[in-house]
C-alpha cells in the first residue's frame, strides 16, 4: 500500500501488518491488483502517472465515484483490465452493498476475487458495463 503521507504509511503498516511502499511508482511495479482509492478529481492523473509502471496483466480497481470505465481506459490504455466499484457508506459497519463493473478484458476468476474482497464487509453484485 502507499499513501502520499509517510505517517499514514507507517500507521497502516503497524495497524494492519501491510507493507508500505516507498513510492506509488514502486508499488505499481509490484502489484497484481491496484486499488485506486483517491478522490475522483485526481484519480485520472494518478493512474496516468502510474500506467507505465504497472505490469501488463495487472488488474486496476477504481473506487472513484463518477469516473467511467472509458475514462479510466483513456489514461491506462484500452488493453488494460479495469473494474469500477462503488461501495456505499454502510460498508463502514460491515453492512454495505458494492456494485462491481468490469470491462470486457477482466476474466471471471479476477471478478470473483474482487467480489470476495468486497463481500468481506457487506454484499457485492456484478453489473454489466453498458
Amino acid at each position: 500500500m502507499h499513501d502520499r503521507k509517510a505517517e499514514i504509511n507507517q500507521a497502516m503498516a503497524q495497524q494492519y501488518g501491510v507493507t508500505a511502499a516507498e513510492s506509488a511508482e514502486s508499488m505499481a511495479r509490484e502489484v497484481d491488483i491496484l486499488f485506486g482509492a483517491v478522490k475522483p478529481n485526481v484519480i485520472l492523473k494518478v493512474l496516468k502517472d502510474l500506467a507505465g509502471q504497472l505490469k501488463k496483466d495487472a488488474l486496476v480497481v477504481s473506487i472513484a465515484a463518477g469516473v467511467t470505465l472509458d475514462s479510466l481506459a483513456s489514461v491506462l490504455g484500452h488493453d488494460r483490465k479495469i473494474i469500477r466499484v462503488m461501495p456505499n457508506t454502510p460498508s463502514l459497519v460491515g453492512e454495505g452493498m458494492t456494485s462491481i463493473t468490469p470491462n470486457v478484458l477482466v476474466e471471471q476468476p479476477e471478478i470473483d476475487e474482487v467480489v470476495t474482497i468486497f463481500e468481506s464487509f457487506g454484499k457485492a453484485a456484478v453489473s454489466v458495463n453498458t
